[in-house]
């Protein structure tokens, strides 16, 4: 859920990095707001996520996209060899995964997953690696 991707009581320093919820419709804005109003109530704190809503979408720079897998140039480096340019890689499935687990996020079913992921020896023991250091 939305919620457990931030910290919804958390203000925006600016409008580019705010926390948002975007909906399409007014029933999407219902449950929205909704499950934000019980949210602050569990929590006994504002909720400073915006419900907004859904307009164009653009991609953001290249230096913004996979922010943690980028930490690391060999791997990031890899994929980038394999893929035929920097949009391929900001669309990549396993550009993405690597991306999460790197930051942290269920990082559980990596050591199962990631020998599908086509990597050499090395880049798949520093990607392990990486995240057996994410996990602490």
């Amino acid at each position: 859920m939305a919620w457990d991707e931030h910290n919804p009581a958390s203000r925006a320093w600016s409008r580019q990095y705010r926390a948002a919820i975007f909906v399409h419709d007014e029933d999407q804005r219902a449950a929205a707001q909704a499950s934000r109003a019980r949210l602050a109530t569990s929590l006994g704190t504002t909720v400073h996520t915006a419900v907004e809503d859904a307009g164009a979408f653009w991609p953001a720079e290249v230096y913004h996209q996979k922010y943690m897998l980028r930490r690391s140039p060999a791997v990031v480096g890899e994929l980038l060899r394999r893929l035929p340019d920097e949009a391929a890689l900001r669309d990549s499935t396993v550009a993405a995964r690597l991306n999460g687990v790197l930051g942290g996020y269920r990082p559980d079913r990596l050591d199962e997953e990631v020998g599908a992921y086509g990597l050499t020896p090395e880049t798949e023991a520093a990607v392990l690696g990486l995240a057996a250091r994410s996990r602490r």
